[in-house]
């Protein structure tokens, strides 16, 4: 996310953010505005919706953003990219999970060490011991995605 941030801070692309509390999505979207202020942010919605809402898709539709960043957490993020990837005329759709919590400032990184190994989810996972349900999800949803289903 933060490579795409960049990218579309330096080209003047448009930035949409589905996901999150609404003050968590409010506040993520005002702190990636100021460090990124040639972006432009195209809009933000709360992450408390039905997947199948037209409204939500009709005001991305409107917006016409670059990018889509969808952070409803697994798997409801995919199935809505899933559900809704064809519907819109150009851009990247991209499932960044917790990546809003970080940017409001609501949750923490995981430290460098982790994040080189590429273990951030592993990280996740022990010092929240609780996701290991949606966590034992994933192998079974690679699998589902491989088999064309």
């Amino acid at each position: 996310m933060e490579d795409y941030l960049k990218y579309a801070n330096q080209e003047q692309k448009s930035v949409y953010l589905l996901g999150a509390k609404e003050h968590v999505v409010e506040k993520a979207a005002t702190k990636i505005k100021n460090k990124y202020p040639n972006l432009v942010l195209a809009g933000y919605h709360h992450g408390y919706i039905d997947i199948n809402d037209s409204k939500i898709i009709n005001q991305i539709q409107e917006a016409k953003p670059d990018f889509v960043f969808v952070a409803l957490g697994y798997p409801k993020q995919e199935e809505w990219i899933y559900t809704h990837k064809e519907k819109l005329d150009k851009g990247i759709v991209m499932g960044v999970g917790g990546s809003f919590d970080i940017w409001a400032g609501e949750a923490k990184r995981a430290p460098k060490v982790w994040l080189k190994l590429n273990l951030e989810w592993l990280y996740r996972l022990v010092t929240n011991p609780t996701r290991i349900k949606r966590m034992v999800q994933l192998p079974k949803f690679l699998i589902h995605v491989l088999r064309g289903k």
